[in-house]
């Protein structure tokens, strides 16, 4: 059962790089079989359909997004939750300058269609947002405070990406804590 559990957890990581990098459309099972040294007539063992790989990536996202914003959360205070948040999203920054955000890239390309899988990985970001709103306080006002935060986080991964620059990531994101630390 464990060897099981472990080909299908190579399945699903190897799907989460090739749908970063190449997104869920041009990521094919034998590119992500060959990836996570399955065989590619075993992939169909562990899910039966692409949309169920896909599902299980943005399982694993979701699980790992709620983890890390618990640990964001474990901080004192607002502002080292916030601190610790961008913190996170600058983690593997020449990754992000080249392929962008993991999170957005599979909402953006699994929202050109219309299915429940676009709604789940919109759901990612909701989670995010959500969570940045509970530490701007309460009210109509925390929640404009969490979407210009989260845009403007968006926003720089993306212009990092266009531009393959990692350092502007960087530099955008420590704006960003003198951004919140004006705003807690």
């Amino acid at each position: 059962m464990a060897r099981r559990s472990n080909k299908r957890a190579a399945l699903v990581k190897a799907a989460r790089e090739a749908f970063h990098e190449l997104g869920p459309k041009r990521s094919t099972l034998s590119v992500i079989a060959k990836r996570s040294g399955v065989p590619l007539g075993n992939v169909y063992y562990y899910f039966k359909a692409k949309d169920d790989l896909v599902a299980a990536v943005i399982a694993d996202l979701r699980a790992e997004t709620e983890a890390r914003l618990g640990a964001c959360g474990e901080e004192e205070g607002a502002l080292a939750q916030l601190a610790a948040y961008l913190a996170w999203k600058g983690e593997r920054a020449e990754t992000k300058a080249r392929f962008g955000c993991p999170r957005a890239a599979l909402a953006q390309e699994l929202g050109r269609d219309q299915s429940r899988l676009a709604d789940d990985a919109r759901a990612l970001l909701g989670v995010q947002q959500a969570w940045l709103s509970e530490r701007f306080g309460e009210g109509e006002r925390a929640a404009q405070l969490a979407e210009e935060l989260h845009c403007a986080v968006l926003g720089a991964l993306a212009a990092a990406q266009a531009s393959a620059d990692a350092d502007l990531l960087r530099r955008r994101l420590a704006r960003l804590e003198s951004w919140v630390a004006a705003r807690v």
